[in-house]
């Protein structure tokens, strides 16, 4: 039973694992290099990991690997850097890990793998990683949505250890509209939406095809329209807002 879920809170994989852990309502931690650092700067407070003395990368994944009862890597093909060195070390620590290569299975099926390992290797905290942001855009978008199946799958009945059956069913619908949503939009329209203003958010109809916004009207109806709305601002804007590099002076 998943008690807690903890990564290095680096951009892509590990932090859409800390944010599904916080939608959820399941305790979350991990452990993060000194300075709480990031690829695109500091991370923010509201994860709550624990810093290193150090700011290696691999005393942070070994670290996390140590302390939790299993590893997911998730990633689109073959891992490398930091990624590659998970199995590793997982191997030398003897902990049990899970590679799910999105390249090779649908989520769908990933999500049924990820739930019977879980049950198998009886995960109470999960360790999950994979590739940054920059180094797979996709990655982030994608582990969500497995996450999220994953759980479903195996919150059910008596597993359910925090929240009511229908306060997650309620919780994961909205989450997944917004996420199938988000898959269909090209990167230059997640990148769009990202640098509106919020307030004109709900005025975006037409970077959507017939199909999703009939989805969104059938599934979530008008009063919930503005809400999922929100929620796909938000969640485009923390992952493909652009930021302005400011050049030192010579």
């Amino acid at each position: 039973m998943i008690k807690k879920i903890i990564s290095g809170g680096q951009t892509g994989a590990d932090r859409a694992a800390l944010d599904v852990a916080i939608q959820l309502g399941i305790p979350h931690g991990g452990w993060i290099p000194k300075g709480r650092k990031t690829e695109n700067g500091e991370l923010p407070e509201k994860y709550r990991l624990k810093e290193m003395p150090t700011d290696s990368y691999p005393a942070r994944v070994a670290n996390n690997v140590l302390y939790s009862d299993g590893t997911l890597l998730v990633s689109h093909g073959i891992p490398a850097d930091e990624s590659a060195l998970t199995p590793r070390l997982a191997n030398i620590y003897r902990r049990p890990w899970l590679h799910i290569d999105l390249n090779q299975r649908t989520l769908t099926e990933a999500a049924g793998m990820v739930k019977s390992w879980i049950r198998m290797q009886r995960i109470k905290v999960l360790n999950v990683t994979g590739p940054s942001l920059t180094k797979d855009p996709r990655i982030y978008q994608d582990t969500v949505f497995l996450l999220k199946r994953a759980f479903k799958l195996l919150f059910r009945g008596d597993m359910l250890p925090y929240y009511q059956k229908d306060e997650l069913i309620k919780t994961t619908a909205d989450a997944d509209l917004v996420d199938e949503i988000i898959s269909q939009l090209p990167l230059k329209d997640r990148v769009s939406i990202a640098n509106m203003d919020k307030a004109d958010v709900k005025d975006i109809h037409h970077f959507f095809d017939t199909y999703i916004r009939g989805k969104m009207e059938s599934e979530s109806g008008g009063g919930e329209y503005n809400n999922i709305m929100n929620e796909l601002w938000e969640r485009l804007r923390e992952n493909y807002r652009l930021r302005v590099v400011k050049r030192e002076r010579q």
